[in-house]
């Protein structure tokens, strides 16, 4: 396979040109090994890490505008009710901010990332 590339010298340094392609193939590689690298240092610190999954849901509802906090909540695998009872923040006033109807205010939002472990920021669309 080696044989399928050409060599350049360019200033003393040796360079090996490759087919478009196979250079596309090769950067997703090494962003799919940064990734994994990255995981697993994650891991090993004891962080705790997400599925690519929520991450696109939770981008997704950002771009549309929507609250963060019903994505939040299901991953965690909270009701409402229970959510609500776990962060002192009244089920109604839950349901509006879920619903986009009120952006909550820092406090309730506070509690509510308390109570589903995570960052304020993770709640806040930027």
């Amino acid at each position: 396979m080696d044989k399928d590339f050409s060599r350049i010298v360019k200033d003393g340094q040796t360079f090996v040109l490759v087919p478009e392609n196979v250079y596309e193939h090769l950067r997703e590689d090494a962003e799919m090994l940064a990734d994994i690298q990255a995981y697993d240092e994650a891991k090993g610190r004891g962080e705790e890490v997400f599925p690519r999954e929520l991450g696109i849901e939770l981008s997704e509802a950002a771009h549309a505008g929507k609250s963060l906090v019903p994505i939040w909540r299901k991953y965690r695998g909270l009701s409402q009710t229970a959510l609500a009872e776990a962060s002192g923040v009244s089920r109604a006033y839950l349901s509006e901010i879920e619903n986009s109807k009120k952006p909550g205010s820092v406090e309730a939002l506070k509690r509510i990332s308390t109570a589903l472990r995570i960052d304020l920021d993770d709640l806040v669309q930027g």
